[in-house]
């Protein structure tokens, strides 16, 4: 039962931060903020969240870090982040990661 509960909270929690309209993000401090690869990140993570900082992880965890986000707007009924735009995503993503 408590983990059912945890669960039960923790997608009430999901839900309601992903149903309040995202406020416009801007693109200061983006490394190339002009590419197709910010530009879908600001239009895609931006329904959720702030746009996250590429460099706030290095290319090795984005991969999972993408694929997650996407089980999570799946989860809350959005429509998941097209194969294209997954690419294009984790591309600019691992370009200009962090460095271990």
């Amino acid at each position: 039962m408590g983990e059912r509960f945890l669960c039960g909270v923790l997608g009430l929690f999901l839900l309601i931060g992903c149903s309040q309209p995202a406020a416009p993000v801007a693109s200061v401090g983006l490394p190339d903020p002009e590419s197709p690869g910010a530009k879908s990140m600001k239009a895609v993570c931006s329904q959720c969240h702030g746009v996250p900082q590429p460099t706030s992880h290095i290319a090795k965890d984005w991969s999972n870090i993408v694929a997650r986000m996407n089980d999570h707007r799946v989860m809350l009924a959005m429509k998941p982040i097209s194969d294209e735009q997954r690419v294009i995503i984790l591309d600019y993503l691992q370009k200009h990661a962090g460095q271990s």
